[in-house]
């Protein structure tokens, strides 16, 4: 055994991979933080740069970026819309004067990604101009712009965030996040309109008229707006979360979408309906469209992979309206 070995910090334990173990008081704090850890905070426990690469080739951690470090175990089980907020609150411990932006920003605050790059997070500080390195795209900070603080974390104002990811990732990227946060109350449609500085009102503005013209707090979920936004440009009026009731006026169901008076569409997710609990949904919800096309209704289901075939489900609402008339 080397000198520089036999000095190391790194405890004589193993962990699950039959590796060098993380240090007890490291792990709590990194548990604190959501599973990530920098370096400088790994110096404070006797940790040196040869005892953190012998974790992570050891597989106990996961080396995001320089000096930024995620639990092995967290990083592995994580969904990659999860390791995106892993990789933005490891950034943020490592820039404390930096606030989350863009998409980063939206997972910050704990709304739906949906079109952007998973792998980027977007910071915002005192900088004399926009650069990236590793992954990280750090912005020139605006002027007027308030962060929040949301558990610890500094981000960009909701509504900030929505206009930055529309603009910056397209308009239904945007569109997804803006459902989200208004259908929480963490945001309005005034807000998002008055979110975006004179100069981009310029520049995006067609896209930020047409997020705040499109928006609807009702959808529950990204699949839902896809399909909302879907069946518009295909000119397809379409009425979102209808009431469904009996000639007595009691409720039977609430539809995710009515084109016309008489055709449902439903965006199904399919992940609701694993385990016991998602066959008795599943048999529930058998029932509930069953008494929908009791009573006259024409009930159509879109999955996630259609939504890349509008053709095919413009042709489906269109039988099922062929359907009614004759």
């Amino acid at each position: 055994m080397s000198t520089a070995e036999s000095k190391s910090a790194v405890p004589a334990g193993v962990n699950g991979a039959g590796g060098p173990s993380l240090p007890s008081p490291l792990r709590v704090l990194a548990a604190g933080q959501g599973g990530v850890f920098t370096s400088g905070q790994a110096r404070g426990f006797g940790l040196t740069r040869q005892d953190l690469a012998r974790l992570a080739n050891g597989g106990a951690i996961h080396r995001l970026r320089p000096g930024e470090f995620a639990v092995r175990e967290t990083w592995q089980v994580a969904e990659p819309w999860t390791r995106l907020l892993l990789r933005t609150k490891a950034a943020l411990l490592h820039r404390p004067d930096a606030v989350a932006s863009h998409h980063a920003a939206l997972a910050i605050h704990g709304l739906p990604l949906y079109g952007v790059d998973l792998e980027k997070v977007d910071l915002s500080a005192s900088v004399k101009r926009p650069f990236r390195r590793s992954g990280v795209v750090t912005h020139v900070r605006e002027a007027g712009v308030v962060p929040i603080d949301v558990d610890g974390l500094l981000a960009v104002p909701v509504a900030r965030a929505v206009v930055q990811t529309a603009l910056a990732s397209g308009l239904v990227a945007g569109l997804v996040a803006a459902d989200g946060a208004l259908h929480r109350g963490l945001t309005t449609i005034a807000e998002i309109s008055a979110a975006a500085p004179p100069a981009e009102r310029v520049r995006g503005c067609q896209r930020i008229r047409e997020l705040v013209r499109l928006a609807d707090g009702l959808a529950e979920s990204p699949g839902e707006t896809r399909l909302r936004l879907i069946l518009q440009i295909l000119g397809v009026r379409v009425r979102s979360q209808m009431e469904v009731r009996r000639r007595g006026g009691r409720v039977v169901a609430r539809v995710d979408f009515l084109v016309g008076d008489r055709v449902v569409v439903e965006f199904d997710g399919l992940v609701k309906y694993e385990g016991a609990d998602g066959r008795r949904a599943l048999a529930a919800e058998k029932e509930r469209e069953d008494l929908l096309r009791a009573l006259g209704f024409v009930v159509i289901r879109v999955v996630w992979a259609e939504l890349d075939r509008p053709d095919l489900i413009l042709a489906r609402v269109r039988a099922a309206l062929r359907s009614i008339a004759a």
